[in-house]
């Protein structure tokens, strides 16, 4: 997900003289942990094929469940996003500089420029490196391959579904059916789907996320209207009414609670910087750090059954959201702070500078590696996929970082450092 913030963020124009300046190197730090550790989770994906049920052994599942959470990574990435883009509002005493079509304006410049070069790397690695791994031919893929880049490029690919000749029947299909259900099954739900091109899966949430931003204009104004509090019950309440009603497969990527857990952001970046006294009093509060770990501890231990993950990911949101509320809450709080010393560290504070390029592009390099690095290590799984950890993920981070300097850097808003050492 793209940053919104430098690690420092200047005061606003009209107290420039009095306000300190605001450092949130831990922003970008807990961006890099929330990329890397995606990386990780897909990288189980495409060493095992839970599809066609190729599982690890189950003393390897146990021994790893704390990585297998990687939809909440997600979560947290729509928290810090609901946080950063609150911040300059609260500065601005609670109104959106330049208006709503300047916000947009911004963000899409921000967004969609890495994004469009994303999909035609995807594209041109589906068709050359991945083809074989992928069963890619030219007769059968380029009318998917159509499909899929018109629905990524109009931003719309989590409502994909929807545009299905046989969504009457796909809505009744559960998402379990496509791990558990049996050969026969699982091939009529995909003989129903159509024909799957999975150039680059994570893209769906950057369409989730780009959606929202058309919601943020009006959620800052019922921010003034009818208080904080009110909006963040209102929209999580009416998001996770809708989705719970429509949680089978054909709306699966839909995930219109993430607008819920982007009001959790905003709350939260009030509650961290927020200048009335009611905001003060809930930052002094000490609940903040025992919140956030206990809450990721949970979110954790579910995951010991992956699936009820997978099954109930919407559900399970509605800790991951206030667990990385707090977790920022957290972080930001002044003084002795070791979880923002954590955070804050030179190294991951630079690789959450280019967190974006990582998330977009680490999908289709991780089957590069397993291609063309590891494909000898085929029957040894778990060595292949400890290889692919180290040194496969420092590979792949190098390689985003190469394609941010070409294809982000040059459409942020503000400039981060080129190396680590520029952030000591």
């Amino acid at each position: 997900m793209p940053d919104t913030l430098t690690p420092s963020v200047a005061a606003s124009e009209s107290s420039e003289a009095t306000k300190p300046r605001l450092h949130l190197d831990f922003l970008d730090g807990t961006r890099a942990c929330a990329a890397i550790y995606v990386i990780m989770y897909h990288s189980f994906q495409h060493t095992w094929d839970f599809r066609k049920g190729d599982m690890p052994p189950t003393w390897f599942s146990l021994a790893t469940f704390f990585l297998q959470s990687g939809r909440f990574a997600v979560s947290l990435f729509i928290v810090i996003s609901g946080f950063c883009l609150m911040l300059p509002v609260i500065r601005n005493r609670g109104l959106l500089k330049g208006g709503a079509l300047s916000f947009f304006k911004r963000r899409t410049r921000r967004i969609l420029p890495p994004y469009y070069f994303t999909l035609g790397i995807s594209l041109l690695l589906m068709f050359t490196l991945l083809a074989k791994r992928s069963d890619v031919s030219l007769a059968h893929s380029i009318p998917a391959a159509k499909q899929w880049l018109t629905f990524h490029g109009l931003l719309i690919q989590n409502w994909q579904p929807f545009f299905n000749p046989h969504y009457s029947e796909i809505a009744n299909v559960d998402l379990m059916d496509m791990i558990t259900g049996t050969p026969e099954k699982k091939a009529a739900i995909g003989k129903m789907m159509g024909v799957d091109f999975g150039a680059n899966g994570p893209l769906w949430s950057i369409a989730v996320e780009y959606q929202i931003y058309f919601f943020f204009p009006l959620l800052v104004v019922l921010w003034r209207k009818i208080g904080a509090g009110w909006t963040s019950a209102l929209t999580m309440l009416l998001t996770y009414s809708f989705y719970i009603k429509f949680h089978h497969m054909a709306h699966g990527w839909m995930a219109p609670h993430y607008l819920g857990l982007f009001t959790l952001g905003m709350f939260g970046a009030n509650i961290a910087y927020g200048e009335e006294e009611k905001w003060t009093r809930w930052r002094d509060k000490r609940i903040w750090h025992p919140l956030a770990y206990t809450l990721w501890a949970i979110i954790l231990l579910i995951n010991i059954n992956p699936l009820i993950g997978l099954q109930y990911s919407y559900l399970v949101d509605l800790i991951a959201g206030p667990a990385s509320m707090c977790l920022l809450v957290a972080a930001s709080k002044t003084g002795k702070n070791r979880l923002r010393d954590l955070l804050s560290r030179p190294k991951l504070v630079f690789i959450g500078t280019f967190s974006y390029s990582v998330y977009l592009l680490h999908d289709p390099l991780l089957r590069v590696v397993l291609t063309y690095l590891l494909f000898p290590l085929e029957k040894m799984k778990i060595l292949q996929w400890c290889l692919l950890m180290f040194p496969g993920v420092p590979l792949i981070v190098g390689v985003t970082y190469l394609f941010h300097l070409r294809c982000e850097r040059p459409f942020m808003n503000t400039l981060p450092p080129l190396s680590p050492r520029a952030t000591e």
